[in-house]
């Protein structure tokens, strides 16, 4: 495990995905969801080379067909520490043998996280050390604790927004939209938005959300400017919500599997590092 403080937060984080575990401010109150089996045991994995489903979880490059499951394989992984201090520390890793199977490119994926006050800023950065164009998704899947459940809270927009959420087709999703909200800044909470699965946002146009309690009270912010699709997850009835700033989006029904044709896919030239942050504010 590795900890990380300042005056406001105590923070750990495992190396195995290089993932938070937990986030304790310094009034004694945990901001990451704990695990439980019972709903979801993930906390907040790292989503990479992938965000999402594949249909049929296959993809083609370059003629040969490749197999990668949801969210790809980077959360499962044995990150290096590179850096550490106090209040930061960056997570390594690079392909492997077995990653080559599923995914022909070599690179280097660091997750960095800083401290600062009640922050935490997590960055990726990711290097293409092929000698050709790397093809990639890459986003967090945070879960936030939501004591008593989600619909005690509801979400607040940074601006008036008005969102269509995509229709999930098994673990897919369909072009076609439902009207979430328009026109406004606030997104009450349902526990039947997640019946089937997500609400799934593309192309937005918003940089932050916070999730606050039906008495106004905020529970945590998240910035994600520059980031191009968001997703809303939770188990109807667990006591957290997950929001997911993303580089990519799960496949549309009616895909074409080529990996250079996916919606949102990032192309990343020889050489060329990839950078962005998103912040968490308890």
């Amino acid at each position: 495990m590795v900890y990380l403080q300042n005056e406001e937060l105590k923070v750990e984080l495992k190396e195995i995905g290089g993932e938070i575990v937990s986030v304790e401010t310094k009034e004694g109150k945990q901001g990451i969801w704990n695990g439980d089996e019972k709903f979801w045991k993930g906390r907040a994995p790292h989503l990479f080379p992938i965000c999402g489903r594949l249909r049929d979880n296959k993809y083609i490059y370059e003629g040969k067909e490749y197999t990668l499951l949801s969210h790809g394989f980077s959360r499962f992984m044995e990150y290096e520490v590179e850096e550490k201090t106090d209040t930061s520390v960056t997570f390594s890793v690079t392909e492997t043998e077995e990653t080559l199977k599923d995914y022909p490119f070599n690179f280097v994926f660091k997750i960095k996280y800083t401290l600062r006050g009640r922050q935490i800023d997590t960055e990726y950065i990711i290097k293409n050390t092929n000698d050709k164009t790397m093809y990639f998704s890459v986003g967090g899947h945070e879960g936030y604790m939501c004591e008593g459940g989600i619909e005690n809270y509801y979400i607040e927009f940074d601006k008036n927004v008005t969102l269509d959420a995509h229709v999930v087709e098994g673990p897919i999703i369909r072009h076609e939209t439902e009207r979430i909200i328009e026109n406004s800044n606030i997104l009450p909470l349902k526990n039947d938005y997640f019946k089937i699965d997500a609400l799934i946002f593309k192309d937005i146009d918003f940089d932050a959300v916070t999730i606050k309690k039906n008495d106004g009270t905020p529970n945590v912010r998240i910035d994600f400017k520059g980031f191009q699709n968001l997703v809303l997850w939770t188990i109807p009835g667990a006591p957290y919500l997950c929001v997911e700033p993303w580089f990519g989006l799960h496949d549309f029904v009616d895909s074409d599997y080529i990996f250079e044709n996916k919606y949102a896919i990032q192309k990343l030239e020889a050489g060329k590092t990839f950078n962005a942050v998103h912040t968490m504010t308890f």
